[in-house]
């Protein structure tokens, strides 16, 4: 199944998964209870791929999933 982001963007549902945990597993701060966490929600909505993948630059990745953790109450 294959979904697409709000930017064209398409994301089949394995590749979605694997590049999503490709870029939570670049940020040290995060425990792997958190990254499978935060795995979840940006998973399941591709507004949030999307603004994951393209609206945020890179740097910032970590203090979003955080904030993220944080208002979904899983920190």
């Amino acid at each position: 199944m294959k979904r697409k982001t709000s930017g064209g963007y398409e994301f089949g549902s394995s590749k979605a998964r694997k590049q999503v945990y490709e870029m939570l597993g670049k940020l040290p701060a995060l425990s792997k209870a958190q990254k499978f966490n935060a795995g979840d929600p940006l998973l399941r909505q591709v507004d949030r791929l999307d603004f994951f993948f393209l609206g945020i630059p890179q740097e910032d990745h970590e203090d979003y999933v955080l904030h993220a953790l944080e208002w979904i109450g899983q920190k």
